[in-house]
């Protein structure tokens, strides 16, 4: 969308200001990204985009599945990535001569996929890319300026105005070969052959710049940034005569400033000019816009995903105290199976078969875990319930973490939701997590077993489950 393009703050008015600026009429810039100018009045387009949750695991240890925040050194962090929604398709033009564009299309056969952009080794980048011509076309409307004024159209109508319209960045260097968002005005004198003339005039220009980098492979460092003047952006200059046609075009085809080949500094010269604003037609899809006074808020599956992570971690978390405490308090009335009998348990646990083996036990072990706990259980009890009953077993864990996550009152988190997590987190996860409980368990008493009065409970029983 042409920098010039503004609409009218008090209706839908929209204006071009290269054709003159409305008096005592207050304007914004244009909402849209994209528009072709036709007969009919204006289409435009926007890129639709969605934004997706990540989180970085922490360095320091791979085993945490989760993001443990700035205040923990390389404890990794929550990130956002905006990306472009699928189902949506760019067209554009490769310039150059015809020989070179054969062999191209030689090399590289369509359709044919590809990946493109950031983090194109997961979930991004898949693409399907297609030729669209079977043989080269000449450089014209259809080609690059499919919307504008033809070219008969545009020098018939000259005017001694030249109108500089940029279809991509246009990035220049000053007379030390630095970077700047300049206009290069001296290389369209050159182009046009302008010299001993009087230098053109700048009537008015509406611009904007963006920073350009990019990324060296080779080296595996970001690349020198540069300033560039933004596509879209619009330069009127005034000459004091016209120049001729074929040199228009030449500096309309081969654009201006520094790394054309890379597809920068291409321009339309003498296209803006009294085009056909009204009507406008949006071409995006009205049901996916979030207007201001009707939200529409949704968690996404990448949210939904982290949210159940942080339950189910918090679980574990409180099902380990649960254990660390069942060994203490056994250790201190000296009652924690011998290390045969729990070697045993964690094979039956490790084999799927805890279920039928407890029942299986002869007295003498099954003896060992029956002594009673303050709270009236035995360890029996515990190992039974955990590998027999796991829905039942996790179902206080989560109700409760669910509970605290979600216990503010917003439009998101409603009861429906709070019973579905709940429905889901018991159905899908309660096997994992009462078999790491037990597991947990089993190690816990081991430790205890061996050193009853160790101040690291934690960190022995984490390495122990590592060595078993």
């Amino acid at each position: 969308m042409p920098h010039s393009i503004r609409q009218s703050k008090i209706d839908d008015t929209t204006y071009d200001f290269v054709s003159g600026i409305p008096q005592n009429k207050p304007t914004k810039r244009h909402h849209q990204q994209y528009t072709k100018f036709s007969s009919s009045g204006l289409e435009t387009q926007s890129v639709k985009t969605e934004r997706n949750y990540h989180h970085a695991r922490a360095a320091n240890d791979r085993r945490i599945a989760r993001a443990l925040g700035s205040d923990v050194p390389d404890g990794g962090a929550l990130f956002t990535y905006n990306a472009i929604q699928p189902e949506q398709t760019f067209q554009g033009a490769v310039l150059g001569s015809e020989n070179d564009l054969k062999q191209l299309k030689r090399w590289l056969k369509s359709p044919k996929s590809v990946s493109i952009g950031r983090s194109r080794s997961a979930q991004y980048g898949k693409a399907l890319f297609k030729w669209i011509d079977d043989d080269p076309q000449l450089l014209n409307d259809r080609v690059e300026w499919e919307g504008f004024k033809k070219a008969s159209q545009r020098l018939a109508n000259f005017e001694k105005r030249l109108i500089i319209t940029t279809l991509s960045p246009l990035l220049t260097v000053n007379n030390n070969g630095h970077p700047i968002a300049s206009f290069p005005e001296q290389e369209m004198i050159n182009t046009l052959e302008l010299r001993g003339t009087t230098k053109p005039k700048l009537l008015s220009s509406f611009t904007r710049t963006e920073a350009i980098s990019g990324y060296n492979t080779y080296l595996r460092l970001p690349r020198q940034q540069s300033q560039a003047i933004a596509a879209g952006s619009v330069f009127e200059f005034e000459l004091d005569h016209k120049p001729t046609d074929a040199k228009l075009l030449e500096l309309e085809q081969n654009g201006l400033g520094i790394r054309k080949g890379e597809g920068f500094g291409r321009i339309a010269v003498n296209r803006q000019n009294n085009l056909e604003l009204e009507p406008e037609t949006q071409l995006d899809d009205p049901n996916n816009v979030n207007h201001p006074d009707t939200p529409k808020v949704e968690i996404t599956s990448d949210l939904s995903q982290i949210l159940n992570r942080v339950i189910l971690t918090n679980c574990a978390s409180q099902m380990q105290e649960y254990a660390r405490n069942i060994a203490q308090q056994l250790a201190a009335n000296n009652k924690i199976p011998n290390n045969s009998l729990l070697g045993r348990l964690r094979l039956f646990l490790r084999n799927n078969k805890l279920k039928e083996s407890l029942e299986q036990l002869r007295n003498p072990a099954k003896d060992q875990l029956t002594n009673l706990l303050p709270n009236q259980q035995t360890l029996f009890d515990i190992f039974k319930k955990a590998s027999t009953k796991q829905g039942l077993f996790t179902k206080k864990y989560i109700e409760n973490e669910v509970q605290k996550l979600t216990k503010k009152p917003t439009d998101i988190f409603d009861e429906k939701l709070h019973n579905n997590m709940k429905d889901t987190l018991i159905n899908d996860h309660s096997t994992e997590l009462c078999n790491d409980f037990l597991d947990y368990l089993i190690t816990a008493l081991r430790i205890r077993r061996r050193h009853p009065l160790n101040k690291n409970d934690k960190d022995n029983i984490n390495d122990e489950r590592n060595k078993s």
